[in-house]
Protein backbone atom coordinates (compact mmCIF):
# COMPACT_ATOMS: atom_id res chain seq x y z
CA UNK A 1 0.00 0.00 0.00
CA UNK A 2 1.57 3.25 -0.91
CA UNK A 3 -0.52 5.86 1.72
CA UNK A 4 -1.59 9.60 0.27
CA UNK A 5 -2.09 12.92 2.73
CA UNK A 6 -5.58 12.70 1.07
CA UNK A 7 -7.80 9.18 0.24
CA UNK A 8 -7.92 8.85 -3.32
CA UNK A 9 -11.09 7.23 -4.80
CA UNK A 10 -10.79 5.48 -8.14
CA UNK A 11 -12.68 4.28 -11.19
CA UNK A 12 -10.67 1.88 -12.95
CA UNK A 13 -13.61 -0.01 -15.27
CA UNK A 14 -13.51 0.33 -18.81
CA UNK A 15 -15.12 4.28 -20.19
CA UNK A 16 -18.35 2.61 -21.72
CA UNK A 17 -21.95 3.62 -20.87
CA UNK A 18 -22.99 0.23 -19.43
CA UNK A 19 -20.45 0.84 -16.53
CA UNK A 20 -22.38 4.32 -15.36
CA UNK A 21 -19.95 6.65 -15.47
CA UNK A 22 -22.73 9.53 -15.29
CA UNK A 23 -23.66 7.82 -11.82
CA UNK A 24 -20.32 7.60 -11.15
CA UNK A 25 -19.18 11.47 -11.86
CA UNK A 26 -22.82 12.78 -10.17
CA UNK A 27 -22.21 10.92 -7.21
CA UNK A 28 -18.38 11.80 -7.04
CA UNK A 29 -19.10 15.71 -7.88
CA UNK A 30 -21.93 15.66 -4.56
CA UNK A 31 -19.40 13.95 -2.39
CA UNK A 32 -16.88 16.62 -3.09
CA UNK A 33 -18.92 19.27 -2.02
CA UNK A 34 -17.94 18.53 1.40
CA UNK A 35 -15.22 15.93 1.68
CA UNK A 36 -11.63 16.32 0.82
CA UNK A 37 -10.58 13.56 -1.28
CA UNK A 38 -8.35 13.10 -4.94
CA UNK A 39 -9.48 11.13 -7.99
CA UNK A 40 -8.00 8.78 -10.31
CA UNK A 41 -10.37 7.83 -13.26
CA UNK A 42 -8.02 5.80 -14.71
CA UNK A 43 -9.42 2.73 -17.34
CA UNK A 44 -9.68 2.02 -20.64
CA UNK A 45 -10.99 4.15 -23.17
CA UNK A 46 -12.98 3.41 -26.26
CA UNK A 47 -11.91 7.00 -28.24
CA UNK A 48 -13.13 9.99 -27.25
CA UNK A 49 -13.05 10.69 -23.49
CA UNK A 50 -16.51 10.59 -21.66
CA UNK A 51 -18.48 14.15 -21.34
CA UNK A 52 -19.83 12.95 -17.80
CA UNK A 53 -15.66 12.83 -16.82
CA UNK A 54 -14.60 15.82 -18.71
CA UNK A 55 -17.11 17.53 -16.45
CA UNK A 56 -16.01 15.89 -13.48
CA UNK A 57 -12.27 16.35 -14.32
CA UNK A 58 -12.94 20.80 -15.08
CA UNK A 59 -15.68 20.66 -11.90
CA UNK A 60 -12.89 18.86 -9.79
CA UNK A 61 -9.69 20.37 -11.26
CA UNK A 62 -6.33 19.64 -9.34
CA UNK A 63 -8.31 16.97 -7.39
CA UNK A 64 -8.08 14.84 -10.84
CA UNK A 65 -4.60 12.89 -10.35
CA UNK A 66 -5.51 10.60 -13.34
CA UNK A 67 -7.59 10.64 -16.59
CA UNK A 68 -7.19 8.19 -18.66
CA UNK A 69 -5.87 4.90 -18.91
CA UNK A 70 -1.98 4.29 -17.28
CA UNK A 71 0.43 1.95 -18.88
CA UNK A 72 0.99 -1.26 -17.74
CA UNK A 73 4.34 -0.67 -15.50
CA UNK A 74 2.15 2.23 -14.01
CA UNK A 75 -1.29 0.71 -12.90
CA UNK A 76 -0.15 -1.52 -10.13
CA UNK A 77 1.32 1.36 -7.95
CA UNK A 78 -2.36 3.50 -8.68
CA UNK A 79 -4.26 0.28 -7.66
CA UNK A 80 -1.94 0.22 -4.52
CA UNK A 81 -2.44 4.26 -3.59
CA UNK A 82 -6.04 3.74 -3.72
CA UNK A 83 -7.89 4.07 -0.88
CA UNK A 84 -11.35 3.67 -2.21
CA UNK A 85 -12.83 1.95 -5.61
CA UNK A 86 -16.36 2.51 -6.73
CA UNK A 87 -18.21 0.72 -9.50
CA UNK A 88 -22.06 1.74 -10.87
CA UNK A 89 -22.15 -0.79 -13.43
CA UNK A 90 -24.81 -1.78 -15.41
CA UNK A 91 -23.31 -4.85 -16.99
CA UNK A 92 -20.62 -6.55 -15.27
CA UNK A 93 -20.31 -10.40 -15.91
CA UNK A 94 -16.84 -11.10 -13.72
CA UNK A 95 -15.59 -7.47 -11.91
CA UNK A 96 -11.74 -7.91 -12.84
CA UNK A 97 -10.81 -4.01 -12.08
CA UNK A 98 -12.77 -3.96 -8.94
CA UNK A 99 -11.64 -7.37 -7.79
CA UNK A 100 -7.74 -5.77 -8.73
CA UNK A 101 -8.36 -2.42 -6.76
CA UNK A 102 -9.59 -4.38 -3.19
CA UNK A 103 -6.81 -7.41 -3.61
CA UNK A 104 -3.79 -4.06 -3.75
CA UNK A 105 -6.11 -2.89 -0.59
CA UNK A 106 -9.10 -0.49 -1.86
CA UNK A 107 -12.50 -0.01 -0.13
CA UNK A 108 -15.60 -1.33 -2.52
CA UNK A 109 -18.52 1.23 -3.12
CA UNK A 110 -20.41 -1.47 -5.11
CA UNK A 111 -23.86 -1.80 -6.87
CA UNK A 112 -25.95 -4.70 -5.07
CA UNK A 113 -26.34 -5.85 -8.06
CA UNK A 114 -24.94 -8.09 -10.94
CA UNK A 115 -21.79 -10.11 -9.50
CA UNK A 116 -20.93 -8.17 -6.75
CA UNK A 117 -23.02 -9.38 -3.65
CA UNK A 118 -21.21 -12.57 -4.56
CA UNK A 119 -17.52 -11.65 -4.98
CA UNK A 120 -18.06 -9.38 -1.32
CA UNK A 121 -18.83 -11.59 1.57
CA UNK A 122 -21.98 -11.12 3.17
CA UNK A 123 -20.72 -9.41 6.74
CA UNK A 124 -19.20 -6.66 4.23
CA UNK A 125 -22.92 -6.34 2.01
CA UNK A 126 -23.76 -3.31 4.34
CA UNK A 127 -20.71 -1.47 4.48
CA UNK A 128 -20.13 -1.45 0.76
CA UNK A 129 -22.84 -2.23 -1.28
CA UNK A 130 -25.67 0.61 -2.56
CA UNK A 131 -28.56 0.34 -4.20
CA UNK A 132 -29.76 3.96 -4.83
CA UNK A 133 -28.06 7.19 -5.23
CA UNK A 134 -27.89 7.97 -2.19
CA UNK A 135 -26.62 5.30 -0.44
CA UNK A 136 -24.09 5.37 -3.40
CA UNK A 137 -23.12 8.64 -2.39
CA UNK A 138 -23.22 8.03 1.39
CA UNK A 139 -21.03 4.70 1.53
CA UNK A 140 -18.35 7.00 -1.02
CA UNK A 141 -18.88 10.16 1.54
CA UNK A 142 -18.27 7.53 4.96
CA UNK A 143 -15.07 5.69 2.92
CA UNK A 144 -13.27 9.24 2.46
CA UNK A 145 -13.93 10.63 5.79
CA UNK A 146 -13.52 7.28 7.60
CA UNK A 147 -10.21 6.52 5.64
CA UNK A 148 -8.87 4.16 9.02
CA UNK A 149 -12.13 2.49 9.28
CA UNK A 150 -12.39 1.71 5.69
CA UNK A 151 -8.95 0.48 5.15
CA UNK A 152 -9.40 -2.32 8.12
CA UNK A 153 -12.63 -3.62 5.88
CA UNK A 154 -10.58 -3.27 3.31
CA UNK A 155 -7.76 -5.42 4.62
CA UNK A 156 -10.17 -8.11 5.70
CA UNK A 157 -11.66 -8.29 2.21
CA UNK A 158 -7.99 -8.88 0.41
CA UNK A 159 -8.10 -12.77 1.10
CA UNK A 160 -11.76 -12.89 -0.52
CA UNK A 161 -9.55 -11.13 -3.76
CA UNK A 162 -6.69 -13.19 -3.39
CA UNK A 163 -8.82 -16.39 -3.92
CA UNK A 164 -8.75 -15.08 -8.06
CA UNK A 165 -4.95 -14.17 -7.81
CA UNK A 166 -2.73 -16.04 -10.49
CA UNK A 167 0.11 -15.50 -8.24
Amino acid sequence: RRHRDRPLVLWNQRWEYDKGPAEFAAAIAAVAEDAEFDVALAGEQAGVPLPEFVGLAQRLGSRVLQEGPLPDAEYPAMLRSADVVVSTARQEFFGIAVTEAVYAGAFPVLPDRLVYPERIPPEFHDACLWSTTNELEARVHWAVTHREEAGNIAERLRPTMEAFSCD
